[in-house]
């Protein structure tokens, strides 16, 4: 294969992505608009600490079978039958398992309620990541695409149904999510006709093995991870209170104005990476876009962080406003999860599930000893260093022990620095005085300057390949 043909595909695939997966993101801040304006900080926060505990709960009960149906799905070695069978077989017994694990939820919440939403919501995420990772596992990108357009659809309508017309609450919340992943899961189901390939004589003890194998050392990584993310939500509310909860939750979800671009890219590059793994050149193909994501990561942080206080302001309710105060530091934490995500995909090239769990148990110690510090001392703030850190942690580990695998090289490692510690001496700055606003301004411009040649390099490469296919397209018409 051709090194262009290799960016060609990749640029394919991450434009297939993007459209399924940016309106099911966008969509999340309608929903933000919606539920800031009917649910008290008390009552988001409460809601959004049971859905993360929900995506603690997934790996465990299915042993996070679902990146095995992805990496599986592509290895010729297997069959469907054989992948959805065993696969499926293990989310049955995940699903017995969350069941009989009622109780001990309720002897912790002292409330049936709580266990029941939990219970609800992490069943129908285990099925709707394991079919959503199967569907891309099989480069249906088209379907994985409208399935992100059903999920947002759905979520939207049934969070004004359940949240604003029979007025709900946290019950109408859990409702609206578990009702998108349900039509996500009966979509997705239908176009690869997963009845079709489950098949009892298909299930067997060595495909079983072998996608445990690699799929149960993925779920304490999963668990890790949850830390990093998530944890620091059970901190505040144990260290202040569940308002701030809320407002820490809000602050959460405007990171994913960075990983709403960079999540569709690593859902292609994941394809490119794993294809590409034994040619020649793989080493300089990893190296170049590597280089090209972290330049452009540091810009759209920087140009985020400018506007993030009038987008908050935009689309959440006062009482949630200085929530926005929280964000840089996420934003910054957000750059590089996307920096270690890519980091992490030559562990999955490797199938070294071993070596990703080791980088993830290391940044989750560093969380859990910084949240309960800085919580402790400096309130929200402190929950939004930790996560930084804990990111920037993984991200220096997984550089450098991936080299074993794939030698990346960082071409403008000044341009780096420069770039990554002036967007954090600026939300420092920002931290202690939110009224310096225009520190932000000009950290960009700083960022930009550092990035010139960078951004040139990676918008003239960009356009080369287009105008190849452009060219290809007119020869095609032409004869």
């Amino acid at each position: 294969m051709k090194v262009d043909n290799r960016y060609k595909n990749l640029i394919n695939n991450t434009k297939i992505f993007a459209v399924g997966n940016i309106v099911a993101k966008l969509s999340q801040y309608v929903i933000i608009a919606l539920c800031t304006y009917k649910l008290t900080t008390d009552e988001f926060g409460i809601s959004e600490t049971i859905i993360q505990t929900c995506a603690m709960l997934v790996p465990i009960f299915s042993a996070d079978i679902a990146e095995g149906l992805f990496r599986f799905s592509m290895d010729k070695n297997y069959t469907r039958e054989q992948i959805i069978s065993n696969s499926m077989l293990i989310n049955v017994f995940g699903t017995i398992i969350a069941l009989i694990a009622i109780p001990i939820e309720y002897y912790f919440a002292q409330s049936i309620r709580i266990p029941i939403y939990i219970t609800i919501l992490t069943l129908f995420e285990l099925y709707q990541v394991s079919i959503k990772e199967l569907v891309r596992g099989l480069g249906l990108t088209k379907v994985y695409m409208v399935s992100g357009f059903v999920n947002a659809i759905a979520q939207v309508l049934s969070c004004i149904l359940f949240i604003y017309i029979f007025d709900l609450g946290i019950t109408g919340y859990i409702l609206a999510i578990a009702t998108a992943f349900a039509c996500e899961i009966l979509y997705c189901s239908r176009k690869v006709s997963v009845n079709h390939y489950i098949r009892i004589s298909a299930i067997s003890k060595s495909t079983l093995k072998d996608l445990l194998k690699y799929s149960l050392p993925l779920a304490p990584n999963k668990i890790m991870w949850w830390i990093i993310s998530a944890s620091d939500r059970y901190f505040v509310l144990w260290l202040i209170s569940a308002s701030a909860t809320g407002l820490y939750a809000v602050a959460a979800k405007f990171p994913a104005l960075i990983t709403i671009v960079v999540g569709f890219f690593f859902q292609a590059w994941q394809i490119s990476a794993i294809e590409n793994s034994e040619t020649d050149e793989r080493d300089q193909f990893f190296s170049k876009i590597f280089n090209m994501l972290w330049s452009t990561i540091g810009v759209m942080t920087a140009f985020v962080i400018v506007f993030i206080r009038f987008v908050v302001k935009l689309l959440v309710s006062e009482d949630f406003f200085s929530s926005w105060e929280y964000a840089p530091f996420l934003l910054v934490a957000a750059a590089f999860s996307a920096i270690q995500s890519f980091l992490g995909v030559n562990y999955t090239i490797a199938k070294d599930s071993l070596g990703a769990l080791k980088s993830t148990t290391l940044a989750a110690i560093c969380n859990l000893v910084l949240n309960y510090i800085l919580i402790k001392n400096i309130g929200i703030q402190g929950a939004t260093i930790a996560t930084l850190v804990s990111y920037l942690v993984v991200s220096i580990y997984r550089y450098i022990d991936t080299k074993k695998y794939v030698n990346i090289e960082i071409e403008k490692k000044i341009g780096m620095i420069i770039t990554y510690a002036t967007i954090i001496i600026e939300c420092c700055i920002i931290a202690l005085f939110p009224n310096l606003y225009f520190i932000s301004v000009l950290g960009l411009i700083i960022v930009i300057i550092a990035n010139l040649k960078m951004l040139r390099t990676s918008i003239h490469y960009l356009k080369s390949i287009i105008g190849k296919r452009r060219k290809h397209r007119n020869e095609g018409i032409n004869s």
